[in-house]
């Protein structure tokens, strides 16, 4: 969220009492739609022929099924990014569909450099021998840190368009400013 925030150039992220319960929020969101799109991936044909046969559907249900899961998958994750770009900024919140374009770029930047990084740890990487049992969690920090770098690039691409088009969002108002986001320490005397 401050990543974001600041690609929006804010002064401060989401207030200190809605932070927390935003970030609640977008964890939920965000993982059903990812579940769904992990269920789609993997259990997908496996779930169409077996829908298919209890409901008595023609066969073209369950040729076109394989097509419709990957549009099921791709649109999972375009909703996910979105709910990201439109409620993690501490800006007054636009139009849903204004973040579409950094929201596809997102995506594919996403399942490209997923794939890139899957090829050269399957291939070059020998993780294993370098980190022993640790090989896989240093995999999976990569992808982490792939996976948000595709997403702050999406949101730097809508955060340009709206600075080019003259529709950057205004900032929601701030805390009342003789509050400090961060406690001071008193010392001693």
């Amino acid at each position: 969220m401050v990543g974001i925030g600041r690609l929006q150039r804010q002064d401060r992220s989401v207030e200190r009492g809605l932070r927390r319960p935003l970030a609640v929020l977008l964890t939920i969101i965000v993982g059903a739609l990812v579940t769904v799109l992990l269920f789609a991936m993997f259990f997908g044909p496996h779930w169409g022929g077996a829908l298919a046969a209890k409901l008595n559907l023609s066969p073209l249900f369950t040729a076109t099924w394989f097509y419709f899961r990957w549009v099921l998958a791709a649109v999972c994750a375009l909703l996910s990014v979105e709910v990201i770009y439109y409620l993690a900024p501490n800006v007054e919140q636009r139009h849903f569909l204004q973040t579409i374009p950094g929201s596809v770029i997102a995506v594919l930047l996403w399942v490209g450099a997923s794939y890139v990084l899957g090829f050269y740890l399957q291939h070059f990487a020998q993780l294993s021998k370098s980190y022993g049992t640790l090989g896989a969690v240093v995999g999976l920090l990569l992808w982490f840190y792939v996976s948000s770098a595709a997403i702050l690039i999406g949101a730097e691409v809508n955060a340009e368009l709206a600075r080019a088009v003259g529709k950057e969002p205004p900032v929601k108002e701030a805390v009342e400013p003789g509050k400090e986001e961060t406690p001071q320490i008193r010392r001693a005397s």
